[in-house]
C-alpha cells in the first residue's frame, strides 16, 4: 500500500512527492496520467547474525527500514499506472494517521494504584 510503483504518474502525484521533498527524476511533463512510478532507495538493509548462528551454520536475518520518502528517487515507469494518484495519496493520509494512533509511547507509572480510576474501592 506504501508501493507507488502502482501509482499513475500524473500532475498530482508529481506535486505529492514535490511537498514531501522526494528527489524526482524527470519533468513534469513525463507525468503523463498513464504510466506507474518507479521509486528507488526507498529502504536501508541490513544482514544481522541470527541468535540461532553458530560458526558451523551461520544464520542471517535481513533487517529493512523505511527510509523517509525524502530519500526517495521517483521517476515515471514504463508499466502502466493501476491506481489513481489521488486515491494512493489518500491511502497514504490513512496509514499515517493509523501509524500516528497506534505508534505513540505508552504512558508507563509505577503508582500503585494505577488504571483504577472510576472504579470503586472497597478497603
Amino acid at each position: 500500500m506504501r508501493n507507488p510503483i502502482y501509482c499513475v504518474a500524473d500532475e498530482y502525484s508529481y506535486h505529492y512527492f514535490l511537498e514531501h521533498d522526494g528527489n524526482l527524476f524527470g519533468d513534469m511533463s513525463e507525468f503523463d496520467g498513464q504510466h506507474g512510478l518507479s521509486s528507488y532507495n526507498k529502504t536501508d538493509q541490513m544482514k544481522v547474525e541470527d541468535e540461532d548462528s553458530t560458526f558451523f551454520n551461520p544464520k542471517f536475518s535481513q533487517l529493512m527500514t523505511q527510509k523517509p520518502v525524502s530519500e526517495w528517487i521517483i521517476s515515471v515507469g514504463r508499466h502502466e499506472g493501476f491506481i489513481s494518484s489521488r486515491k494512493w495519496v489518500e491511502t497514504q493520509k490513512t496509514l499515517d494517521e493509523i501509524a500516528e494512533k497506534y505508534n505513540r509511547p505508552h504512558r508507563k507509572t509505577n503508582a500503585l494504584l494505577s488504571g483504577r480510576e472510576g472504579k470503586e474501592m472497597h478497603l
